[in-house]
C-alpha cells in the first residue's frame, strides 16, 4: 500500500456501512442458533438422545460464534486498512500493528468459514448414514460422496493464501496488495464455491430418497 496513485486503484471503499456489516454478521449467528436450538430440541424430544450428526452441527455453530466474535473484533480494523488502502485516509500509528492483526484473524476465520460449512455436510452425511445402513445402493454411494466430501474440503483448506495472512508486514504490502494477487485470491473463492455447491448437489441427489 505504497501513497502513490497506482496502488489506490487495487482498493475500492466498502459500499457497505460497518454497522450493517456485524448487524449481518450476527443476525446469521442468530439465525443458525435458533435452527440448531429447535433441531436439538426435536431430536432429544422424539428419541431421548442426541447423536454424532447432532455433534457436527454444534461444531459448525461454534465455528459460527468464534469467527463473529473474531469480526467483532476486528472489523474496524479492516475498514481502516481498507480507507487507507483507496486512500480516503492517511496510515495511523497503529497501521502496522492493525494489518497484522486483521491479517491474521482473517486467515483464522476463513478456515473457520470452511469447517463449518463441511461440519455442516459432514452432519448430513452421518444423519443419511444412520438412514440408510440397510440399503445396498445407498451405503456404496454414501462412501463415494464421502470421499469427495472430505477431499473437497482438504481442497479449500489447503487452497487458502496462507502467505498473506499468518506474514509479516512487507510480504503483505508488497505481495498481497497488488492486482494479481487479489484476482488470485477471487479465483480460489470462485473455486471453492463452486466445490461446495458440487458436493451439495452430489449428496442431495444420490443419497436422498427419490
Amino acid at each position: 500500500m505504497t501513497s502513490d496513485g497506482s496502488s489506490h486503484q487495487n482498493v475500492r471503499p466498502l459500499k457497505v456501512d460497518i454497522r450493517a456489516f456485524m448487524g449481518l454478521v450476527w443476525a446469521g449467528f442468530a439465525l443458525a442458533t435458533i435452527c440448531l436450538f429447535l433441531r436439538t430440541y426435536a431430536r432429544i424430544r422424539q428419541f431421548n438422545r442426541l447423536y454424532i450428526d447432532d455433534a457436527f452441527a454444534i461444531l459448525s455453530l461454534a465455528f459460527v460464534l468464534v469467527s463473529a466474535i473474531l469480526w467483532q473484533l476486528n472489523c474496524q480494523k479492516m475498514y481502516d486498512l481498507v480507507a487507507v488502502g483507496a486512500g480516503l485516509e492517511m496510515p495511523g500509528p497503529k497501521f502496522a500493528d492493525n494489518v497484522l492483526a486483521f491479517e491474521t484473524a482473517a486467515g483464522i476465520i476463513t478456515i473457520f468459514y470452511y469447517s463449518s460449512l463441511w461440519s455442516v455436510k459432514a452432519s448430513f452425511l452421518l444423519f443419511i448414514r444412520r438412514l440408510g445402513t440397510n440399503v445396498t445402493r445407498i451405503r456404496y454411494l454414501w462412501w463415494v460422496v464421502c470421499i469427495l466430501t472430505i477431499a473437497g474440503y482438504a481442497g479449500c483448506i489447503g487452497a487458502t493464501p496462507y502467505d498473506c495472512y499468518f506474514v509479516g508486514l512487507e510480504t503483505i504490502i508488497t505481495k498481497c496488495s497488488t492486482a494479481s494477487s487479489s484476482e488470485h485470491s477471487r479465483l480460489i473463492l470462485k473455486l471453492n464455491c463452486a466445490w461446495d455447491v458440487i458436493t451439495d448437489v452430489l449428496s442431495s441427489s444420490s443419497l436422498l430418497p427419490n
